[in-house]
């Protein structure tokens, strides 16, 4: 037996016990029993300082077409996150191509691909006090295994969890039901099947609205790992009634690789439209590291984007009718992206558009 806790006395050893399942589970009330269970969650996460999972993801349903994506998160000690996502082989007719999201610390990046010959690669920058993927259902899996006292999500260690239910049976493995209530009406309530016998890992993932409507489900499989007792090895997440799901499996997982320091600070490459959402306004990409304003004038009536690439920054670009721009290859494919976040949750490859 691998014991995650170093220096097994007194309470550590009760700890050891309950969590690594060589005998049953001694009684105790649920204040304590929740607290040795948040212990171990905060062991692992000290561990890991920095990290880099890949997996890959792909719609739940086999419709015979090839939509498998590449995700890599990269995830730095203070705060930092890097979210990257590519097509897996050929791509698709109307399939989103390459596309980033990161926080350094202090701003947020977005960038998504061009989709098609009319289409043009965008951008969004702003600044915040968080990264701005943490409600993503893409990410939460290694959030909850490997940064549960992250704030301001998942945030486990803010007093609010309470055990419903001991010894319950998932798929074999005997778990401990935990629930994060809400805090109104329009907030979620989030169940947790954490498994008690390998180190408190996180079987299943719930979340539904006050009154039970379900909105997203996750379940998980591990495999051992030298270093951290277990990690997620595939999972699956369904949304709503389950007509809509994804399914990922891990291919690389490294732990407390020294990150350089631009890891998080990506640049948008030439030809980008980029919207500062601070300053309300857009510019465009040019080489040697220079931009190009777009006038608040030349975003409301819409601009021809090759014009736009062609002319010196002190030209305004050629208008054309507003309405090409609202139905270029790439809004049609983000609209029903939109579409998909509305029911499956903020995932990555939807950039939202702005608030």
């Amino acid at each position: 037996m691998r014991a995650l806790l170093v220096g097994s006395t007194g309470g550590l050893l009760l700890l050891l016990l309950l969590c690594c399942g060589t005998t049953p589970v001694p009684a105790a009330d649920g204040a304590d029993r929740l607290e040795e269970i948040l212990s171990v969650m905060r062991d692992r996460q000290e561990q890991v300082r920095t990290f880099v999972a890949e997996w890959i993801e792909a719609p739940g349903a086999d419709d015979g077409r090839q939509r498998e994506r590449t995700i890599r998160l990269t995830v730095g000690s203070e705060g930092q996150f890097l979210l990257e996502s590519s097509p897996t082989g050929e791509r698709t007719a109307g399939q989103a191509g390459a596309m980033k999201s990161s926080f350094d610390g202090r701003r947020n990046r977005q960038f998504t691909e061009a989709v098609g010959k009319d289409d043009w690669p965008r951008g969004i920058v702003w600044d915040d006090a968080k990264y701005d993927e943490l409600s993503g259902a893409q990410i939460r899996i290694w959030l909850l295994h490997l940064r549960p006292f992250f704030q301001p999500l998942p945030d486990l260690g803010n007093g609010q969890l309470r055990i419903t239910e001991q010894d319950v049976l998932l798929d074999g493995h005997r778990c401990i039901v935990v629930e994060k209530p809400g805090h109104d009406s329009d907030s979620y309530v989030e169940r947790y099947w954490i498994d008690i016998d390998r180190a408190c890992i996180l079987r299943s993932e719930q979340r539904s609205k006050e009154g039970g409507r379900l909105l997203f489900e996750r379940t998980a499989r591990y495999r051992q790992d030298d270093g951290l007792g277990w990690l997620p090895e595939s999972w699956e997440s369904r949304f709503g009634n389950g007509s809509n799901a994804l399914r990922a499996r891990l291919v690389r997982f490294e732990r407390n690789r020294e990150l350089p320091g631009d890891t998080f600070a990506f640049e948008f490459p030439v030809g980008t439209v980029v919207f500062d959402r601070d300053r309300g306004l857009r510019h465009l990409v040019l080489a040697d590291g220079k931009t190009r304003d777009i006038t608040p004038e030349e975003s409301a009536s819409g601009f021809d984007y090759r014009a736009l690439r062609e002319m010196s920054p002190s030209e305004l670009a050629p208008r054309f009718d507003a309405r090409q721009e609202e139905w270029t290859p790439s809004t049609i494919v983000l609209l029903a992206a939109n579409v998909l976040v509305l029911v499956a949750g903020a995932t990555f490859w939807c950039l939202r558009r702005g608030e």
